[in-house]
């Protein structure tokens, strides 16, 4: 018996239907792969959106006052109360925006009055403005005179 081979011109629909489902698995698995990079990224973005609205909560809560400044034997003392309602860590004094070495940051707990100290050489009878500054990024200003 003899096999008669398929005509040529049936072979040649199998091949495009089976090229088409080829092609069809090719872009879902594609659209798949965008989907899920866009979910992971839309995710990591939304946690980041939400670390910064967090640590700007925070900030805003933050409350300082310079109560005091005083000039004595080379060292400025700022005396700083927090009328927030969270403690604040001070890390930055600065003298006419020039920053000062603090020894160590200064943690001012809610409705407390603390002090920080820096060396400083002043001039009798000069205005200096001076700024503190937290962790958070939070400031008080004020202006002081040296006696």
């Amino acid at each position: 018996m003899k096999h008669k081979s398929m005509p040529s011109w049936r072979r040649a629909g199998v091949s495009e239907v089976v090229a088409s489902l080829l092609l069809l698995l090719i872009v879902l698995s594609l659209s798949v792969l965008v989907f899920l990079y866009g979910v992971g990224a839309l995710r990591l973005s939304q946690s980041i959106l939400s670390y910064e609205f967090l640590t700007e909560r925070r900030t805003l809560r933050e409350r300082l006052t310079i109560v005091d400044v005083w000039f004595h034997d080379g060292e400025a003392s700022v005396a700083v109360f927090n009328h927030g309602p969270t403690p604040v860590r001070v890390v930055g004094l600065y003298v006419n925006d020039t920053p000062l070495q603090v020894a160590e940051p200064v943690e001012v707990e809610a409705g407390c009055l603390s002090w920080v100290n820096a060396s400083f050489s002043y001039q009798l009878g000069a205005v200096y403005r001076v700024k503190v500054t937290t962790e958070l990024g939070g400031e008080a200003v004020a202006e002081a005179r040296a006696p």
